[in-house]
């Protein structure tokens, strides 16, 4: 339960990330737009990865998925970080 816990709250807060970088994509120009898509994919990578393996584990399913979810946690950390070297570069 602590592990479908920890993916449903991880998939919240990127979940929201993903709406206040919609918003500001629609708010700057093209150039900035496009770097701001690409932060949008490492959130919905990460969402699918971290949280889709560890629900998939939670619910009992093939322990190979597991190898997976670190992935997902990648994918998180590289959307953070571009978006942080975004923002300091601007």
């Amino acid at each position: 339960m602590a592990a479908f816990h920890t993916a449903t709250q991880y998939q919240i807060y990127h979940s929201l990330a993903l709406v206040m970088i919609g918003i500001l994509a629609m708010q700057v120009g093209a150039p900035m737009s496009e770097k701001l898509n690409l932060i949008g994919s490492f959130f919905t990578a990460g969402i699918f990865l971290f949280c889709g393996s560890i629900y998939i584990l939670a619910l009992g399913g093939p322990k190979f998925f597991g190898p997976i979810t670190p992935l997902g946690g990648l994918s998180f950390i590289s959307g953070w970080l571009t978006l942080v070297y975004l923002f300091l570069k601007k």
